[in-house]
């Protein structure tokens, strides 16, 4: 273009509307990328905690995930497999273990251990007596006991298969109240956060109480626990005095 059309006023106009034309067009290029940049953010905000939580929903195994679930569950397997007492029940325990209490006559106190055929009974009666009352149904369980840890492995039935859940937990009494420390928890291929496993430590506390009040709390009250490889032994203030 010369710069004697540039002079004439009709070709500036329509080449100042030809450069704003240009300007506007551009800068509605510029607001369309900006919103589908501010669009993707929020979508991607949205989608990755979902499939954060897909994905640890699959490796529990509790939630048919799609593709996740095969892909990502895992059973956890018992440290070993412990059975319960064929033909025996927690009273039937109670009854035989009381009768050869090991006595301290400076403190008042008796002692009694529980092997892990014992603790598995004991703690299948506990499981049938919770019924309903428990946030999973659980159809198998076992006990086994390190110098260390206890270790409650279970089994709940779900969509397909059985889905696992091991707890190695840490007893002590305080005050003469159950207290558990959780030093693992997992279900399926899932290690639960320590969050999760604090709250699952205070349902264990209130289950597990529950079972010795009805069982070892008749006798009197809980003052000591101890470990051993194979065994679990607790030491009681009895409640009737003609007890050992």
């Amino acid at each position: 273009m010369t710069k004697t059309e540039l002079e004439n006023p009709e070709t500036r106009q329509a080449l100042k509307k030809e450069i704003m034309a240009e300007i506007k067009q551009d800068a509605r290029r510029r607001r369309l990328l900006n919103c589908l940049g501010c669009l993707t953010l929020e979508l991607l905000a949205v989608l990755i905690p979902l499939v954060f939580v897909a994905v640890l929903l699959a490796r529990t195994g509790l939630v048919q995930v799609p593709l996740l679930t095969s892909w990502l569950y895992r059973p956890v397997a018992p440290s070993r497999t412990v059975l319960p007492l064929a033909g025996s029940n927690t009273a039937d325990i109670l009854i035989a273990e009381i009768s050869k209490p090991k006595v301290n006559p400076n403190f008042g106190t008796f002692k009694i251990s529980f092997n892990e055929s014992e603790l598995t009974t004991m703690a299948k009666d506990g499981l049938n007596a919770a019924g309903d009352s428990l946030p999973l149904k659980v159809d198998s369980v076992q006990v086994a006991v390190d110098a260390d840890a206890v270790e409650l492995f279970a089994t709940s039935p779900q969509k397909g298969r059985a889905v696992t859940i091991r707890i190695r937990f840490v007893p002590n009494v305080d005050g003469g109240k159950l207290k558990l420390t959780i030093n693992e928890l997992k279900i399926g291929s899932l290690d639960v956060p320590p969050g999760a496993s604090g709250m699952l430590a205070t349902l264990l506390d209130k289950s597990l109480a529950s079972a010795m009040e009805s069982g070892i709390g008749q006798l009197g009250q809980l003052v000591n626990i101890e470990l051993a490889k194979g065994f679990l032994r607790v030491e009681i203030v009895p409640k009737n005095k003609l007890l050992p």
